[in-house]
């Protein structure tokens, strides 16, 4: 069973700033990395090392985000005494791992792993999200938008040559009668959202 990373260690949860939608999912103690011993603490975006400061403090030594790491290996070799390794991969960057536990870091793999591909799923669903507003955008949208926003606007600046180009009713480019150049509806849409909120 899985403890609760809430419950176990709430101080150094805070420490972790967790993004909008992150949650820690699972900690593994006593794990060494470049010599320091300390704590891992996964989230559903990235996987963090916490350097153990004396007592019961730590801090945040190394952060990870799950979407850059392209491999993980988990090793077990003797020497003196019985020691495991998980090797994080990411494009340019090699992260080793070190512990006592083969069960704790096996999971470590295991878990984090899985953790991968659901924040690998999460980013593709949300980029297909954007792609799908970006065909839905056009003029008439906008002036929807606006207007339900308080924001009227009967035309805009050309980008080029400053002439004012009126905002069509419909379709996705507005033409500069003055330059030839067009104003695509998605980009003033950025611009407006700032205003508007």
């Amino acid at each position: 069973m899985v403890e609760d990373p809430h419950k176990k260690w709430g101080r150094m949860i805070g420490s972790l700033y967790l993004e909008k939608n992150e949650k820690p999912v699972h900690i593994w103690e006593n794990v060494d990395y470049m010599r320091n011993n300390g704590l891992l603490a996964l989230t559903n975006k990235k996987l963090v090392f916490f350097k153990k400061l004396g007592g019961s403090n730590f801090q945040p030594y190394l952060r990870i985000n799950l979407e850059e790491i392209k491999d993980i290996a988990f090793k077990t070799f003797f020497s003196i005494i019985h020691k495991c390794s998980v090797t994080v991969t990411l494009e340019n960057n090699v992260f080793v791992f070190y512990g006592r536990n083969r069960n704790t870091l096996e999971s470590l793999r295991n878990i984090v792993f899985e953790n991968i591909n659901f924040r690998k799923e999460e980013i593709e669903t949300l980029q297909k999200k954007k792609k799908n507003i970006k065909v839905l955008m056009d003029f008439a949208f906008l002036q929807d938008y606006m207007k339900n926003g308080g924001l009227i606007l009967p035309f805009i600046r050309c980008s080029q040559c400053g002439a004012p180009i009126e905002l069509p009713e419909s379709g996705k480019n507005a033409l500069c009668k003055n330059c030839g150049n067009f104003v695509r509806a998605q980009d003033l849409f950025e611009k407006i959202k700032d205003l508007i909120g």
